[in-house]
């Protein structure tokens, strides 16, 4: 994967101003969030003013993004969903786990589990988190 390459170069780049630590990277994936915009119930011409609300509200508390994307045109029901989605954000094996519980044979899981491979295999020693709606 093109990305794990992007992120060993930056790592190493990174690596040359001094020690790396206590740093992480926050992972998204577009499908991932196409996977869980679906199973909210998210209708496809809805979708794009809600990726809007979420890339502006990306560093925000659950509850501005709840307000966003209520006025984004959200379902009572599809925010539930989305909430339960957003909670499970956290270090990498974890939350891929847990997401593929709800998410059976996702391409996009598929995808994340063999960038942190890659990483692990390039020797890149960051925190992963994985955020389902980034």
């Amino acid at each position: 994967l093109e990305e794990a390459e992007v992120i060993r170069v930056a790592w190493e780049a990174c690596g040359e101003f001094g020690p790396i630590e206590g740093l992480s990277l926050r992972l998204g994936h577009g499908g991932l969030l196409e996977e869980i915009m679906e199973v909210a119930g998210i209708s496809a011409a809805s979708r794009s003013g809600v990726r809007s609300v979420l890339q502006q509200l990306q560093h925000a508390s659950w509850t501005k993004m709840r307000s966003g994307l209520a006025s984004a045109g959200c379902s009572v029901s599809a925010l539930e969903t989305m909430g339960k989605f957003a909670a499970l954000r956290g270090p990498a094996a974890s939350t891929l786990d847990k997401l593929g519980l709800l998410l059976k044979a996702s391409p996009a899981i598929k995808a994340l589990r063999q960038l942190l491979l890659l990483l692990e295999a390039f020797a890149v020693k960051l925190s992963v988190i994985v955020d389902p709606l980034l």
